[in-house]
């Protein structure tokens, strides 16, 4: 992706917006969950309410407590956490964790901070950060926190006491009542993301608000608030809770200073984070065209006016190979770092333009307009279409003709040949074919070229040539041992090295996943990628300990635009092996693993088929002991040295297991494979299939 630089980076930051979006999405209606139970002594629940209120304002001069909530959806399920500590006027600390992603708000002296998971540095917020504007900021200090106490009270129906209820060691004043649907947004401030939607608004059929309240039963003041709900939104039911607790009214609170020095961050969705020019991977064609040395980097191929790019004094043809001390190696590479790094608005470039190397600085602006000069229109229109269209198919005919017309206007630019042929793997692999030798022959040095071919021989299960041409990308592009932390291009032709590896798996492949593996360590963005690649190859060497471990990582990931290919990997490993439930199952790739059955009678002999057309399938089935009922049944297939895919079957009843193992390689090599069964994690049996032509 070439998409250099339309907005200023700031993904991670929304993964916080996005989180308490879930929140503010989630507040809808409730059944009710709990009845009232007797009442007591004391005044009127309304009377009692209404002084915790009245203390709240008056006594919370400083507190700190805790929060969390936890969204389940059709089985899938969202939680957070957080802590929080406030000291009036205007001082207020917040910590959230999210599936292992923490980040920290920090409210002082009418401004307010960001810092990011994993780094130490705080980030000012300016601009038009909904949720952060100063009238939202003044409200969310005034409600110390999501939760707005007072309004809470105010809007609280059917007020009953409960029973009183010991929390923590000590008895508290329990109280139950509700809150409609429209005064939720009142309620509960969703921070980042504004206020809550009504569920109105977004066609859901709810109910009132169900809220418990814990009091101290000497001061009145709230030590917990639970808030449960449930709605319906297109057949689908969903839940959530709340719970707030409050402590140290008073008392002696921590909240950090304000940062000195801290850098102004810009949010990329919103007004002031546009660089405003286009730029592409540094070709033959575009280095002879503009005179420049031969080194990877990002030639400008558009520069809008007016913008911040224009501004700084970009120019068509400049090859920028620097942001920020950080290396640019290519477009793709640039348009990760520039769009989903936390970033500032000012940013620093080194390029090359002829044979100078320039320093120009950058302040980034709130528009850009038209490029006063545009003679790539056609492929920067269809690498546009082919980065924006969510259905590829709609706009395939339109972005083909266009990289044609660019081919016309330049039949010697290689990147429209490269990237028609990206497009046309698996609909036309000979035309996809063509191009993309065609961009090579064009210029040798075209590491994309062969990273596309290579996918597109995966495609055909050419294993070895797919390992050929990622092999020459990696050699063009100087990957070493150890990559350094912006170096996306090697970090991708290493991660796609790996995956044919073990797709292939000859004896010794393993050894040089590893490897691979250890010099993506510490690379952006790739965290989730290692760890899949690890938990594969722990799979493929029997660690089970490890998978086990990896795969619990795994599944709680946060992932990244780099990275959201591997959420049907997430959503598979916690379905079928780490949450499986009535069959676990994993299985390397080409591989996979058909329905596990418990029989009481074999229904087929055990049978082992190569089919051209869908590679390989093996049908058994295995006679159980007499006293295997109840047990659990698992089954492992290893070809050689490596295990490629395996099952687990709890609670087995029958007296044989069936299952079925597939292989879509129409490439794999003859050989024996072996069928190890356990009944408990004990051995069973172990059978030796030949796979023959």
């Amino acid at each position: 992706m070439e998409r250099a630089g339309v907005l200023s980076p700031n993904p991670r930051a929304l993964v916080l917006a996005a989180l308490i979006a879930v929140v503010a999405f989630a507040i809808g209606g409730v059944a009710v969950l709990f009845v009232p139970l007797g009442g007591s002594s004391l005044p009127a629940p309304a009377e009692v309410i209404a002084t915790s209120a009245q203390r709240f304002r008056d006594e919370s001069e400083s507190m700190e407590g805790t929060f969390s909530t936890e969204v389940k959806m059709e089985g899938l399920e969202v939680r957070a956490d957080g802590e929080f500590a406030f000291i009036a006027p205007d001082r207020m600390h917040i910590t959230i964790d999210s599936s292992g992603t923490t980040m920290d708000i920090l409210l002082t002296d009418g401004e307010s901070y960001l810092r990011m998971a994993d780094e130490d540095d705080w980030y000012k917020l300016e601009g038009d950060w909904e949720g952060l504007d100063p009238d939202t900021l003044k409200l969310f200090l005034e409600a110390r926190g999501f939760l707005h106490y007072s309004n809470l009270v105010d809007r609280l129906l059917r007020m009953e006491q409960l029973p009183d209820e010991r929390l923590d060691g000590r008895k508290y004043l329990h109280y139950w009542g509700f809150v409609e649907n429209r005064d939720i947004a009142d309620v509960f401030l969703t921070g980042l993301t504004g206020q809550a939607l009504a569920p109105t608004d977004l066609g859901r059929e709810a109910e009132p608000a169900e809220t418990h309240l814990w009091l101290d039963p000497d001061t009145f003041l709230p030590h917990r608030v639970e808030m449960r709900t449930e709605w319906t939104l297109d057949d689908v039911t969903s839940t959530q809770s709340m719970t707030f607790e409050f402590a140290s009214y008073g008392g002696d609170v921590a909240v950090p200073e304000a940062p000195v020095g801290a850098q102004t961050l810009v949010q990329s969705l919103q007004p002031g984070g546009i660089l405003g020019l286009r730029c592409s991977y540094a070709t033959k064609f575009l280095r002879e065209r503009y005179g420049l040395p031969e080194r990877r980097g990002c030639v400008i191929l558009r520069v809008d006016s007016p913008s911040a790019a224009e501004e700084a004094g970009f120019q068509l043809g400049d090859n920028m190979v620097e942001m920020d001390g950080m290396s640019i190696t290519s477009g793709r590479q640039f348009s990760f770092l520039f769009e989903d790094l936390p970033g500032t608005g000012h940013h620093t470039f080194v390029i090359q333009r002829g044979d100078q190397q320039l320093t120009l600085e950058v302040d980034l602006a709130d528009r850009a307009g038209a490029p006063q000069e545009d003679p790539y229109l056609y492929y920067l229109q269809a690498k546009g279409l082919a980065a924006d269209s969510i259905d590829l198919d709609a706009d395939f005919d339109q972005i083909i003709a266009d990289f044609t017309r660019a081919i016309e206007q330049d039949p010697e630019f290689e990147l429209p040949y490269l990237y028609r042929g990206d497009m046309q793997i698996g609909r036309n692999d000979a035309a996809a074919r063509a191009d993309l030798e065609q961009a090579l022959s064009l210029d040798p040095t075209l590491t994309e070229a062969h990273r596309a071919l290579a996918q597109l021989a995966q495609t055909q299960y050419d294993f070895d040539a797919a390992i050929e041409h990622i092999n020459r990308s990696i050699e063009l592009n100087g990957c070493g041992a150890a990559l350094e932390r912006w170096d996306l291009d090697c970090a991708e032709d290493l991660t796609n090295r790996t995956a044919f590896y073990l797709s292939r798996l000859n004896e010794g492949d393993d050894v040089i996943v590893e490897r691979d593996l250890d010099a993506i360590e510490g690379v952006t963005f790739y965290k989730p990628m290692l760890v899949w690649g690890r938990l594969s190859l722990a799979f493929a060497r029997g660690d089970d300990a490890a998978v086990r471990e990896l795969g619990e990582r795994f599944i709680e990931m946060p992932l990244t635009r780099l990275s959201g290919y591997l959420r049907f990997h997430q959503v598979r490993l916690e379905e079928e092996f780490i949450g499986g439930e009535d069959w676990a199952a994993f299985a390397m790739p080409t591989w996979n693993v058909g329905p596990v059955n418990a029989i009481q009678y074999p229904q087929d002999e055990t049978t082992i088929t190569s089919v051209t057309v869908s590679g390989f399938h093996l049908t058994y089935n295995v006679e159980l002991p007499s006293s295997v009922e109840g047990s659990t049944v698992s089954g492992e297939l290893w070809r050689g040295p490596y295990r490629v895919a395996a099952f687990a079957l709890p609670d087995t009843s029958g007296q044989y297991v069936q299952a079925n193992f597939d292989c879509t390689n129409t490439n794999l090599p003859d050989g024996e494979f072996e069928l190890r069964v356990y009944v408990d994690g004990e051995p069973a049996t172990t059978l030796v299939l030949d796979k023959t032509p």
